[in-house]
């Protein structure tokens, strides 16, 4: 049965040495390789939950910087549609609208600001006046700190329960990063 560290030996062989693992991440394990090395846009990876299972080994595309989140909103509002129908389009993976202190530190708390919905379903137009309340400071993670907004886009490539190699493991995170690389490269624009 594959594991959490088949999962890493699996995403290091595509993506080389990744930048953070964290073993000790609560809820659950993850990692991270920055895709142009900004620590801007992530490939990420963790063992838990996704759609109906409770143990899986996920991969997809992670952002949570607030640096980023100002240099990308103008174009997500100006073209809205566009990243709507980007959506539209990899139907299988998993949305996850996500805070988080903007005090950086190991093990952030993390709070769900709306639950895990299919990528296919999310309200482009209600999340980004979300996003645009959290980059105005309107809503916080307290009255004196700041929050990280976060999303992540992520599929299942493993179960826990079911054998994986990790050729197999491979293949499927290179699929997961075919899939959403155009996400990626509109939001590096």
């Amino acid at each position: 049965m594959p594991t959490f560290n088949d999962l890493t030996d699996a995403a290091t062989k595509v993506l080389g040495k990744l930048d953070t693992v964290n073993l000790q991440a609560d809820p659950y394990p993850w990692f991270s390789k920055d895709i142009n090395r900004d620590d801007d846009i992530q490939w990420g990876g963790y063992f838990g939950p996704i759609f109906d299972e409770s143990k899986a080994l996920v991969f997809g595309f992670n952002l949570e910087y607030i640096a980023s989140w100002k240099r990308i909103f103008p174009k997500l509002c100006r073209e809205s549609d566009t990243f709507a129908d980007m959506l539209k389009s990899i139907p299988g993976y998993e949305w996850h609208w996500w805070g988080r202190s903007a005090v950086v530190n190991n093990n952030p708390k993390v709070r769900v600001l709306a639950p895990p919905i299919p990528v296919e379903n999310v309200s482009v137009n209600t999340w980004l006046s979300e996003l645009e309340d959290i980059l105005e400071k309107k809503t916080g993670w307290s009255a004196a700190i700041a929050m990280r907004p976060q999303i992540q886009i992520v599929r299942q490539v493993g179960l826990s329960k079911q054998a994986s190699s990790s050729s197999s493991l491979s293949e499927e995170i290179q699929k997961v990063i075919q899939e959403l690389k155009p996400i990626a490269l509109f939001l590096e624009k």
